[in-house]
């Protein structure tokens, strides 16, 4: 028994009464959602012709092939709903006959989804199960003369088992808000988004409902209270604000730290990520605004506030005001992308490991702050950030970049505008800083009592290699030292200063050291180089000798290879007499480089390879030996000089190589050393002429097969008495008596297109070869 969508074809339309363009059907089981139970639907009345759901539409008809169709399904009912080609669900039936025709689709759609204005004018509707209705907006537009004046509106189906629930958002008095591509907004909730109510509790609701949050472009979300967010938080801002206007707390109490130690969250913010235990994690917040206003004048609290958060990622995410932008006690894989920060110290971090800031900015640090705070942060990189209006004139910040007990690399990172006491003050810490651009408005006007450098190193244990990059101060008098380094190691590549005093010049702005520091210029050496280390008082060899000649190699001679197995000895062999197999090598008359490498010298007694390069042949070998062990035999290496591909694409031994097509033939170097010339005599008659022959060891011909190993043609083949060879490619056919597969010798072929037989041939004899010796 069947039930189908009836003739004459059925016309499906859009919500504005147009003909359905591109539309999705699904139909599934009666009573059920039928994207989620779909059921066998058919485009005959067999059930013979499976239909793939979703079923498309073109034209406002069910698009079979791209002509109009018929669906028929095995029941009398069935569910069925039909999105538009924005995915918006513009009917639905959880108990369909499928009886639709050319006229009364659009009838269906009118009496299963009605259009309403706002939330409110759903209770004013006749309420059955499976009802649908369309909400224009939450609220009632205040100015109808807006390109888009109706905000937060939704596909809602009535359940009457809800109808006692109420939560202003998802469920409206058993009106079931439709959610699609599992992402709400805002507005669905009734959130104003005017910067003039207050859309604290509302925007809560969204953010507590763990579903992804899309904001409307324009909006500005304006709240009294922190808004919590969780784990798994996503949102997607695209470019809306959220401003906070009080100094009222989160409230939060009772949670800790994930050592469980107490944490102090009930603070004043703008958004707290609030881990109860552990880590909150797989957050992703892109393109939004936090703003968190004055209050009395005065920059307080913090705009983002996740102490304990992971393996997340913020991008193009600004904080504004509070004394701090983005705060975090201890953050571990965050990904942070084009942030920015407006804040007395824009980014704190406490605490974390394998953090990348990409092109992250902090602006308007204030006096006594740092626009970058970063401490104990390890194996994390800080990559073209930029620090942009630091300090104030007369009222010097910190630092741009502070850093302590950190492990990290900074490379391409900025400084704009800056009046602070260091561009970059380190303590207990390892840092490498690549190619900084320190240009722009630097300000050398202030000496700080302890850190009077500009760049400022503390602590006998720090490890700050500068190279390369420019710094450039734009006033005439000079206050602080270039680089401060009070018993931590410096290394100093490429000068960034022009004419920099160094630890004995008598220079005002100079390289100042104490307490067993270590300064190490690499601008233009290139022998041995020495560093002092401050922590452990000695000299110490920093970088090994660089040969601008190049290293010169030792002549191997008579020399036995195993004699060579001391450390990394570089020999070249030129006498094909001394390349000998009882000298160790991998053939005789061998010439050529051996590269050794050994964990000592101590002979047999280490750990050691040898690679063998020769000039004479195509084969380099590589031998091994553990400790207390004899070297291994050699083992060679494959290379497109001592191999080849056949005709099926299978690497083989190679020697001279005619690739036979069935109108050319192509030869490989060592086939083009002979005078071979190619005829065709006809239709899968080949004649290969002018070669030795055959290889007379190993394998010589390789036909083409099919994926399966089949053979395309059959192929006849001889040597004739000049060594030329015969070719002949033939049909296929079955011999009933062997069971094999045998030339069809009546119907000759050619070789197929794009495929050849591989002839290998008998090698010419090699001359002699006089290796050059090494002088």
């Amino acid at each position: 028994m069947s039930s189908k969508i009836q003739t004459p074809y059925p016309l499906f339309s859009d919500i504005d009464g147009h003909p359905l363009d591109a539309g999705y059907i699904y139909i599934g089981e009666a009573g059920k959602n039928p994207e989620v139970y779909p059921i066998p639907v058919f485009w005959d009345e067999d059930l013979s012709i499976p239909a793939a759901q979703p079923i498309r539409t073109r034209n406002g008809y069910l698009s079979y092939y791209g002509r109009a169709g018929k669906l028929y399904v095995s029941g009398e009912r069935c569910s069925i709903t039909v999105r538009n080609k924005r995915g918006k669900i513009i009917y639905t039936d959880l108990y369909a006959d499928l009886a639709f025709t050319q006229s009364n689709f659009s009838e269906k759609i009118r009496n299963f989804t009605i259009n309403v204005e706002t939330v409110a004018d759903l209770l004013d509707l006749e309420k059955w199960n499976g009802r649908t209705a369309y909400v224009k907006g939450y609220h009632k537009p205040e100015n109808l003369a807006l390109a888009q004046p109706f905000k937060g509106g939704g596909t809602r189906i009535y359940n009457d088992s809800r109808k006692n629930e109420n939560d202003g958002f998802l469920c409206i008095n058993g009106w079931v808000l439709q959610v699609e591509n599992n992402t709400v907004t805002p507005e669905q909730a009734g959130c104003y988004g005017d910067n003039t109510h207050d859309d604290y509790l509302q925007l809560q609701k969204v953010f507590k409902s763990g579903i992804k949050v899309e904001c409307d472009a324009f909006a500005n979300y304006r709240i009294s209270k922190p808004v919590e967010l969780f784990t798994g938080q996503k949102i997607k801002g695209n470019g809306a604000k959220i401003t906070k206007y009080s100094s009222s707390t989160t409230g939060i109490t009772g949670r800790t730290d994930p050592a469980g130690n107490p944490y102090n969250y009930d603070q004043d913010c703008a958004v707290v990520f609030a881990a109860g235990y552990g880590w909150y994690s797989y957050i992703d917040i892109e393109n939004i605004t936090i703003i968190k206003e004055q209050v009395a004048g005065e920059d307080v609290g913090k705009v983002f506030f996740a102490p304990y958060i992971s393996m997340s990622t913020l991008k193009n995410v600004v904080a504004k005001g509070g004394e701090y932008g983005f705060y975090g006690e201890d953050l571990w894989m965050i990904n942070w992308i084009r942030c920015e920060a407006y804040s007395k110290c824009g980014f704190y971090i406490g605490t974390g490991t394998s953090n990348t800031l990409n092109t992250c900015w902090s602006k308007e640090t204030k006096a006594g702050y740092s626009a970058f705070r970063l401490h104990n942060l390890t194996y994390s990189s800080l990559i073209n950030c930029c620090a942009e209006h630091i300090g104030e004139e007369g009222a010097p910040a910190d630092a741009a970049y502070h850093i302590t007990s950190s492990d990290l690399t900074m490379t391409g990172c900025g400084i704009e505008g800056i009046h602070a006491y260091n561009l970059v003050r380190i303590g207990y810490s390892w840092v490498t800083i690549d190619n900084p651009s320190f240009i722009y408005g630097i300000n050398n006007k202030y000496r700080h009592e302890t850190y009077t450098g500009l760049i400022d190193i503390d602590n006998s244990d720090s490890v700050v290699t500068l190279r390369g990059g420019r710094i450039a101060n734009i006033n005439s008098g000079v206050f602080a030292d270039a680089v401060r380094v009070n018993g931590g190691t410096f290394n100093y590549e490429s000068p960034l200063w022009v004419g920099v005093g160094f630890p004995d010049d008598t220079s005002d702005f100079k390289v100042r050291v104490s307490n067993w520091a270590a300064i190490l210029d690499l601008s233009s050496f290139t022998g041995r180089k020495y560093t002092y280390n401050g922590r452990a008082q000695t000299w110490i060899n920093k970088t090994p000798t660089q040969f601008n000649g190049g290293i010169m190699l030792n002549d191997l001679g008579a020399m036995n290879l195993k004699d060579i197995r001391k450390h990394a000895y570089f020999g070249s062999q030129g006498s094909g007499a001394s390349g000998s197999i009882a000298n160790g090598y991998p053939v005789d008359g061998f010439g050529g480089v051996v590269l050794n490498f050994a964990s000592g010298d101590d002979g047999i007694y280490t750990n050691a390879v040898q690679l063998a390069l020769p000039i004479n042949n195509n084969t380099p070998a590589f031998r091994r030996a553990g400790w207390s062990e004899n070297f291994s035999n050699w083992y060679n290496f494959l290379t497109s000089g001592n191999t080849t591909k056949d005709a099926n694409g299978f690497i083989k031994g190679a020697s001279p190589i005619v690739s036979l097509f069935s109108d050319k033939i192509e030869l490989n170097d060592e086939a083009d050393q002979q005078p071979i010339t190619f005829e065709k005599s006809g239709i899968g008659d080949y004649l290969v002429k002018g070669s030795l022959g055959f290889a007379q060891e190993g394998w010589y011909i390789e036909t083409p097969k099919d994926a399966n190993g089949n053979v395309l043609v059959a192929v006849v083949y001889e040597q004739l008495s000049n060594n030329d060879i015969s070719v002949k490619t033939y049909a296929k056919k079955f011999d009933e008596e062997t069971g094999d597969v045998v030339p069809n010798l009546s119907k000759p072929r050619d070789i197929p297109e794009s495929r050849w037989i591989t002839l290998r041939l008998q090698e010419l004899a090699k001359p002699e070869q006089e290796i050059e010796p090494v002088n």
